[in-house]
């Protein structure tokens, strides 16, 4: 087991390395990491700021996790693309062949792709997690439930699993990048 899936964190490696040499790729997903967070910080203090005049906290409390699942959920959509682009874009440099013809099993080959464009959206989705709930906290005084967190953690990264796995599966039977979109829509 271990040596088939060290065969795949090969072609992950490869993959990865690729992404960030990319800036059009790491931007966007940078941007919203660190962006996205504060304006959720933002928006959270004024709600809760605005709520609190009428006696209502409720509401803040319950906006707040909300928001902290919304912030998991950005920095994935973007990974979407990516992932849409993982067999289609070989394909289309004409770069497939020689990754079928290597040694790889097609479950070695598909699970290193996947585990290459679930990476670094879900790292970038934690970082913008904890960048988020540091700024509530300073801000708001607000501290989610330990049993909160790891429900948020882990719907967070099953979301990714799932949306990354259909993108990418749309991606195998795609014949153009184009086609690849218009399918994932």
């Amino acid at each position: 087991m271990w040596h088939e899936l060290s065969k795949a964190l090969i072609v992950t490696r490869r993959e990865i390395r690729d992404q960030f040499r990319d800036w059009r790729i790491i931007a966007p997903i940078m941007a919203l990491t660190l962006f996205f967070p504060g304006l959720m910080n933002f928006t959270a203090q004024q709600v809760v700021s605005y709520v609190e005049q009428y006696d209502v906290p409720l509401i803040g409390d319950r906006l707040i996790p909300f928001l902290l699942m919304v912030v998991g959920f950005f920095p994935i959509s973007i990974s979407l693309v990516i992932a849409l682009e993982s067999f289609v874009g070989e394909k289309e440099r004409r770069s497939i062949e020689p990754l079928l013809s290597s040694p790889l099993t097609d479950l070695q080959l598909y699970l290193g792709k996947l585990l290459a464009v679930v990476f670094p959206p879900l790292a970038a989705s934690y970082l913008g997690i904890i960048v988020y709930l540091i700024g509530v906290y300073r801000q708001v005084g607000w501290t989610p439930e330990p049993v909160l967190l790891v429900q948020i953690l882990v719907l967070t990264t099953v979301q990714a699993l799932l949306m990354v796995s259909g993108a990418v599966v749309i991606s195998v039977q795609a014949t153009s990048a184009r086609a690849a979109n218009l399918l994932a829509a």
